[in-house]
């Protein structure tokens, strides 16, 4: 029992008593009746205003248990951040250096590698910048390091820059430390550069932009062209041509 329901009896209770108390003492008198009654009418409308109260204590509780707290949503798991792609090293080997010596480990007897260092004459003139009576340099007037190479079988790598085609196929060229090209390419000094005659027949394939080992006899000395200049103060007669990966 609640506390509106033990207040509701406790009035109730006064009242049958004060009713009780009144009929005792008026006997039959019709006014002490309708006291009574109005006493009764009291009764049924307390109860019926308890009954009210009840319901809407009923009807909160039901309403508090309707209630759902929502569930907490999940956080979406944060994505991890891409890794950047990896960068290519930069090549370590810049054309505009030259062709660069490798020398095998293991070389045929009486095979002699050359690279340009082999050759370097910087201070070399050319014939029309010398003396107007000056005759063409024979292996004597070279280096004496390079002038002891005349005649030398060797192994030498550059670059293959076509002279003369016989059906597609190159049978003369130029052996450049450099690689060549119209904007960006550096221009050879004469001590940079080897005239090759091929000696193989059909000549042999073209690989641009590619460093190639030539094999051959090597020769010093100054070669004129028809019009008296200086074609060329190296030279090699090829007997093989290959790519070098």
């Amino acid at each position: 029992m609640n506390g509106r329901t033990a207040l509701g009896a406790g009035r109730l209770a006064g009242a049958a008593l004060l009713a009780l108390g009144l009929v005792a003492c008026a006997g039959e008198d019709d006014s002490m009746l309708e006291i009574v009654g109005s006493l009764e009418g009291a009764r049924f409308a307390d109860e019926h205003h308890d009954d009210d109260h009840e319901g809407e204590e009923h009807g909160d509780e039901e309403t508090e248990a309707d209630h759902v707290e929502p569930a907490p949503v999940a956080a979406a798991p944060e994505e991890p951040e891409p890794e950047p792609a990896a960068v290519a090293a930069a090549p370590t080997h810049d054309p505009n250096d030259g062709v660069k010596a490798v020398r095998p480990a293991n070389l045929p007897k009486g095979l002699q590698y050359l690279a340009f260092d082999d050759v370097a004459w910087p201070d070399y003139e050319p014939l029309d910048m010398r003396d107007v009576d000056a005759e063409a340099y024979g292996t004597d007037q070279f280096p004496a390091e390079v002038a002891r190479l005349n005649g030398a079988h060797v192994a030498f790598d550059g670059y293959m820059v076509p002279v003369d085609f016989e059906d597609r196929r190159v049978t003369n060229f130029i052996l450049s430390r450099y690689l060549p090209g119209c904007c960006f390419g550096v221009m050879p000094r004469m001590d940079e550069w080897i005239e090759v005659e091929v000696q193989i027949d059909g000549g042999v394939e073209y690989f641009p932009y590619q460093i190639v080992r030539v094999t051959g006899t090597f020769e010093v000395g100054e070669v004129l062209d028809d019009y008296g200049y200086v074609r060329s103060i190296y030279r090699i007669k090829a007997d093989e041509v290959e790519e070098q990966l």
